[in-house]
């Protein structure tokens, strides 16, 4: 009975937790607007690639189980990383997008070095490293931090102000964390 009040509560708390982290995110990319004006495109076209990709990563999350426990998370980076860059090479010739990189500058460069080294190389070994640890909610619930860390880089390197709806959201997504693994 014990177990399974303390299962009740921690479940309860996950759900808190994730909900929460939900919402904060929704409120920083809504900026508090709700309306149906909030969802035009093409104004809204990378936020909602932004929500189909984590229908995405829940498939692949489930999928990849098997592969992370085969392979370690070193390995199933690598083979993540080829198999992405597999998929994407055919369309990167096809549409010649290639011939743009002459026109990239030092800051352009950087750039791509920065999100295909850190922000997926060393992201996803971290990621995969976690899961072989961790139980994948408890995982999983700091994804939720990616629109703050999106807030700020765009705050330092774009000049973009901070209002009160993502202070706001921001700390939800910090409770819904804080929730998730506190009650772990």
């Amino acid at each position: 009975m014990v177990r399974t009040e303390l299962s009740s509560k921690h479940e309860s708390a996950t759900i808190i937790g994730l909900i929460l982290g939900t919402l904060g995110p929704v409120l920083v990319i809504t900026r508090g607007d709700l309306s149906q004006g909030v969802l035009s495109l093409p104004a809204t076209r990378g936020d909602l690639l932004v929500l189909a990709s984590t229908v995405n990563w829940a498939i692949y999350r489930v999928i990849g189980r098997g592969t992370l426990q085969a392979l370690g998370s070193g390995r199933a980076t690598a083979f993540t990383m080829l198999a992405g860059w597999a998929m994407i090479v055919p369309f990167f010739l096809l549409s010649t997008g290639w011939r743009d990189y002459r026109f990239l500058s030092a800051t352009g460069v950087v750039s791509i070095l920065f999100l295909g080294i850190g922000c997926s190389g060393i992201a996803y070994l971290l990621w995969y490293a976690a899961l072989e640890r961790l139980e994948t909610a408890r995982v999983a619930v700091f994804l939720y931090v990616e629109p703050l860390v999106g807030v700020i880089a765009a705050l330092i390197l774009l000049g973009e102000p901070i209002v009160l709806t993502t202070i706001v959201g921001g700390l939800l997504v910090l409770t819904g964390i804080f929730f998730v693994q506190k009650h772990r």
